[in-house]
């Protein structure tokens, strides 16, 4: 099987992940998360974990994330040494699938120095607005006949 057949399949965070979690938030963040900061995320009303692991089961990404009226992600991130293999793309596209008639948009914060972050979210789809020195980018499920209203 060669890397590009390797699946990419998001799983719920566990408490076994904490430390994978906090050394790719380490790697991708100016402002890095605490253990503390991301077990209290983690145990937050309509809060959810996940991370993707590779092929030697080692965690390589993550995304937390929050349900409400839109799905607001709230950190999310990628080793480098594991960038542009999907892993990111996995999770976004298990995000896009929490969408429903009632929660058509996922919205998330992006630092303005943090270019790969913003390719990705570009090629899948979401739309970046600036403001001030971060990007607000936006995924908006399309109206299909499935739902009543959009």
């Amino acid at each position: 099987m060669t890397v590009s057949q390797v699946p990419r399949v998001p799983r719920w965070m566990t408490g076994s992940d904490v430390n994978a979690v906090l050394d790719i938030d380490w790697e991708c963040y100016e402002r890095n998360m605490e253990r503390e900061d991301l077990l209290r995320l983690l145990t937050s009303r309509g809060t959810i974990g996940i991370c993707v692991p590779d092929d030697q089961l080692r965690v390589v990404g993550f995304c937390v994330y929050r349900l409400a009226t839109e799905i607001e992600i709230i950190r999310m991130g990628v080793a480098s040494r594991s960038r542009r293999c999907g892993y990111g793309t996995a999770m976004l596209d298990r995000i896009k699938s929490r969408l429903q008639h009632d929660r058509t948009e996922i919205v998330a914060g992006v630092e303005g120095h943090a270019v790969h972050a913003q390719l990705m979210f570009r090629s899948a789809g979401f739309i970046g607005t600036a403001i001030e020195d971060d990007i607000r980018f936006v995924f908006t499920r399309e109206c299909d006949d499935d739902f009543v209203s959009c």
